[in-house]
């Protein structure tokens, strides 16, 4: 286990200091990111076997019990000059006329009935290939012999409407042709008797033979065609009973079903493996972090509108669990460090940790009402509890306040608070250390509510302004890794080092036993001595 979160040595610095130490944090996230999903498959191996078996099944399961459907299709092969008109209409989505679907239920020996032509027309479809020159009609039905023998039904309903409706066209175009021609041959008649009296007019006489004769060459075609328009439209392959579904597609679904489940399996696993990785008890942030845990800080009980703060229930809830526990914290630290008190203490935590002000604000009210380390100041918390209007630690950086314009007192634990309103743009700025510098000798504690520790630069800054650190992680919530790459980088300052575990459950921690709670103030004694 420790093995899996070791931190790879900086690389050559080639670059800028930052350039220099994101590299060791690109490897360590890769090198975790494989580790994991490494011990996923091999932890996990019965939970995605699980999961993709149990898909499967569900999969199997709907495809029993969904009803399936077959597709038939029969093709015609589109001949003539009635092909153009064919694929225009198919290809806009003209509507069948219902003389189509009523020959068809004929011809499949049903009652041309309102109810059969609409069961008709939502099984069917006409589609247009003028590339192929062919026209398909398909029809889907649960029964594959029905969908063939409607597919067939229909594919000739629509060919003989077609040649009907082209027969039609072509029998009106030689009744019209017909009439021109008779119509001309009058004019022909008087234009004759005309040149017959001496009258010019041999031309008009030879324009009106010419499109008499074009005329009656034209209307031999047409009856030319009158005879193969029943060809137009030729069957070119009958449809035939499908021998398996359309609807629904079996190994589309199989395949889903068990992508579903790998993928279900394989998130199951990685959440297991992610919580796995979850500090769980002050034993194990001792062994991840390799400092003392000083306390074990329980889970405030808040309501929806007015959720509690750990800096109001030190004070207003004295003989509350949590407020105990804070009081074990402050008494556990001058015991463990009674020989060399710290005079400047940072309180910070992990990368991505949550904010630390609260439990920053909640243990320096609670020292300095103890009267424990004498003065005690808080630097850079939001310190509600004190009055307003005071100047925050950015006037004092850009020389807009002077020191004394920045105290804020709270009455009811005389403690003294200077507010930051984004500590992470100040802290390490040449102002903030000249801050500290002045407040070192006026007060006997000083707690710094300082930002995660990122980088290497961090931790070398929390270690010129402070004596100390304090590292608050969450239970349950705060990954191994990152306390472990924290500590590392602050105890390679050489920077003292004690955590927190905030956010217990203590029912879950001692396995329903009860617990006093004075108890939670942490195993200390396992390194001091009793």
């Amino acid at each position: 286990m420790v093995a899996w979160y070791d931190i790879d040595d900086e690389l050559p610095n080639r670059g800028s200091p930052e350039q220099a130490e994101s590299g060791p944090a690109w490897r360590e996230r890769v090198r975790g990111a494989h580790d994991a999903l490494r011990r996923a498959f091999d932890e996990g191996r019965r939970t995605l076997i699980g999961s993709v078996l149990l898909f499967g099944f569900a999969g199997a399961f709907a495809l029993v019990h969904v009803t399936p459907e077959y597709r038939a299709a029969a093709t015609l092969q589109v001949e003539g000059r009635e092909a153009d008109a064919i694929f225009r209409a198919l290809e806009a989505g003209e509507p069948m006329p219902e003389d189509v679907f009523a020959r068809a239920a004929i011809g499949l020996g049903f009652a041309p009935t309102p109810a059969v032509l609409d069961r008709l027309r939502a099984g069917a479809r006409f589609e247009g290939r003028r590339a192929a020159r062919t026209v398909v009609v398909a029809f889907r039905s649960a029964d594959a012999e029905a969908a063939a023998n409607a597919a067939n039904a229909l594919a000739d309903s629509y060919r003989h409407w077609r040649t009907d409706r082209a027969i039609d066209g072509t029998a009106r175009s030689i009744a019209e042709l017909r009439v021109r021609i008779e119509s001309l041959e009058r004019r022909l008649a008087d234009l004759s008797v005309g040149a017959e009296r001496g009258r010019p007019i041999e031309a008009e006489i030879v324009s009106a033979r010419g499109l008499i004769d074009g005329f009656r060459a034209r209307l031999d075609e047409l009856r030319a065609e009158d005879g193969t328009l029943a060809a137009a439209l030729r069957l070119y392959e009958d449809a035939e009973a499908p021998s398996t579904p359309d609807w629904p597609p079996v190994a589309l679904v199989m395949t889903a079903s068990v992508v579903c489940g790998a993928l279900t399996g394989f998130g199951l696993v990685l959440r297991r493996q992610r919580r796995a990785d979850r500090i769980a008890s002050p034993e194990d942030l001792e062994a991840t972090m390799g400092a003392p845990c000083l306390a074990t800080l329980p889970a405030l009980p808040g309501g929806f509108f007015a959720p509690p703060s750990p800096a109001e229930a030190v004070l207003a809830q004295e003989g509350g669990a949590f407020a105990l526990a804070i009081s074990g914290l402050d008494a556990a630290l001058v015991l463990a460090e009674s020989a060399r008190l710290p005079k400047v203490l940072l309180i910070t935590g992990p990368a991505d940790e949550p904010e630390t002000a609260e439990i920053a604000s909640a243990f320096a009210r609670v020292a300095a009402k103890s009267r424990r380390h004498g003065r005690v100041v808080l630097v850079g918390a939001a310190a509600d509890f004190v009055e307003r209007g005071r100047a925050s630690v950015e006037d004092y950086v850009e020389g807009r306040a002077g020191i004394d314009d920045l105290f804020g007192l709270d009455p009811a634990s005389r403690l003294v608070a200077v507010r930051a309103r984004d500590r992470t743009k100040v802290f390490g700025t040449p102002g903030f250390r000249r801050l500290l510098g002045e407040l070192a000798p006026r007060f006997d504690l000083v707690v710094v509510d300082a930002p995660p520790i990122r980088r290497r630069s961090d931790a070398r800054t929390s270690a010129e302004l402070a004596d100390m650190a304090l590292v608050v992680a969450t239970w349950a919530a705060t990954p191994r890794r990152r306390a472990l790459r924290c500590a590392r980088l602050l105890a390679d300052t050489g920077m003292r080092l004690a955590a927190v575990l905030r956010g217990a459950d203590f029912a879950r921690l001692t396995d329903g036993a009860p617990r006093p709670p004075l108890a939670a103030a942490g195993p200390f004694r396992r390194h001091y001595g009793d």
